[in-house]
């Protein structure tokens, strides 16, 4: 099997505690768009992902259940950077607006209008702010 499990990741042969702590709190609140339910499951997908990789590339049980402690230790902040839109990346907050109006995501001229719309009302920070405001009145 070629891809993912045959070569290293970002210069290592495994998923060390440290990567796994940078995806859990740098890389999945910025990126990984999703409701509450899915990002509860996030920690138990990832900790099988590590089990999985690293057995398949011969890491050590120690090492694996170690990056696995990290995938749970992070958990509880991950969920709470993930679901605040201050911490998100552009396109995530992009395409959760676009999915929170309804937009249909193959209509090109009802994409431009929402880009639009987003840069004529001060861009993708404000928006950023409408949506933080719109989780908070939810929760």
């Amino acid at each position: 099997m070629r891809g993912y499990l045959s070569r290293p990741i970002i210069g290592g042969s495994r998923f060390s505690p440290v990567m796994v702590e940078i995806f859990c709190l740098d890389w999945a609140p910025r990126k990984v768009g999703a409701d509450d339910e899915a990002l509860k499951l996030l920690p138990d997908v990832l900790a099988i992902w590590i089990r999985f990789a690293g057995r398949r590339r011969g890491i050590s049980e120690k090492a694996i259940s170690e990056s696995v402690e990290t995938a749970y230790s992070c958990a509880a902040e991950m969920i709470d950077l993930a679901t605040d839109p201050r911490n998100w990346g552009p396109a995530k907050i992009m395409a959760l607006a676009i999915a929170n109006r309804g937009i249909d995501i193959t209509d090109q001229g009802a994409l431009d209008d929402f880009v639009d719309e987003v840069n004529r009302n001060g861009g993708i920070d404000v928006l950023a702010d409408s949506l933080a405001s719109s989780q908070s009145q939810r929760r």
